[in-house]
């Protein structure tokens, strides 16, 4: 398994789908306890499958920008809030595969 490190993100539902986002925290001096900053969450992807909190992640081309390592690697979310980075499937090669056959029926002569 592969080990990257991430911001915090937020799960929230969008739609039929569940979204990853990047916040910020700042301090709130009044209140004495950490409040999210307005206008700092940002959409850093979201779960493939609609309905479902876990699964494989389609991350947003600027956050691929922010963490390049997550180009070459198949995330998934786990329970909890965990992430699991695993390596992409290889596509199998020409001397692995079987040739097709094709199947040609042979003409239907008309009956005279």
């Amino acid at each position: 398994m592969i080990a990257i490190e991430l911001e915090p993100l937020l799960l929230n539902q969008s739609g039929k789908y569940y979204c990853l986002y990047t916040y910020q925290n700042a301090w709130d001096p009044i209140k004495k306890r950490s409040r999210r900053v307005k206008n700092s969450m940002k959409k850093a992807g979201h779960i493939i499958v609609p309905g479902q909190k876990e699964g494989e992640v389609k991350w947003q081309d600027w956050f691929i920008a922010r963490h390049p390592e997550l180009k070459s690697v198949k995330t998934v979310r786990r329970g909890r809030g965990k992430f699991e980075f695993l390596p992409p499937a290889t596509p199998p090669t020409s001397s692995t595969t079987t040739p097709q056959r094709r199947c040609l029926k042979a003409p239907v002569r008309p009956m005279c």
